[in-house]
């Protein structure tokens, strides 16, 4: 675990140095000779600002006994480190990621639903979770499988803030507009 934080903290020093850098270059393009400090903290913002994300494939529906059924997740985000995927809330995989898109064949499943969940971590410990549902159609359908519910979201464990900065946007734009409506009459 104290690796972990250490190749999270190590990877978001450097991109916080790059664009550090970026930032105090002067209008010639040499850079500024400013003192650039550096703490967990400051490195804890930058990871949850490019904390990872994950695709969201489409729900799946298939016969009994047919093949060729996989789900394929895309992981983006900088400093990513592992993944879990679980069925029906049962530990299936747990990896570290290798930069290609996971593959999981859900091939020979009993009629019912299942609900697959992957949870994506970047070296920080931020994380993006999307679900799939996968129903398989056939002659009975198993009361395990029937009692998780079919559900198809996703979240990174917290808040966006950017849903904030649109909301707060948009309330302010509202006011404005009322405020000009107001002044014309």
């Amino acid at each position: 675990m104290l690796m972990m934080k250490s190749r999270g903290l190590l990877c978001c020093t450097f991109l916080l140095l790059v664009l550090s850098l970026l930032m105090i270059s002067t209008d010639n393009g040499s850079v500024n000779s400013e003192r650039i400090i550096v703490t967990e903290n400051t490195t804890s913002v930058l990871s949850y600002s490019i904390r990872p994300l994950i695709d969201h494939p489409a729900d799946i529906v298939y016969d009994v006994g047919t093949i060729d059924h996989n789900i394929t997740w895309i992981p983006s985000g900088l400093c990513l480190d592992r993944y879990e995927i679980y069925r029906n809330d049962t530990l299936l995989v747990n990896e570290d990621l290798n930069g290609a898109p996971i593959v999981v064949p859900i091939n020979g499943l009993e009629s019912g639903l299942h609900v697959y969940r992957i949870d994506v971590y970047d070296t920080s410990d931020n994380k993006a979770t999307d679900i799939v549902n996968v129903i398989v159609i056939g002659d009975e359908v198993t009361s395990s499988s029937t009692q998780s519910t079919a559900v198809h979201t996703t979240s990174s464990g917290e808040l966006d803030s950017t849903l904030f900065i649109f909301l707060g946007i948009g309330v302010i734009g509202t006011l404005v507009i009322v405020i000009i409506l107001f002044k014309r009459k």
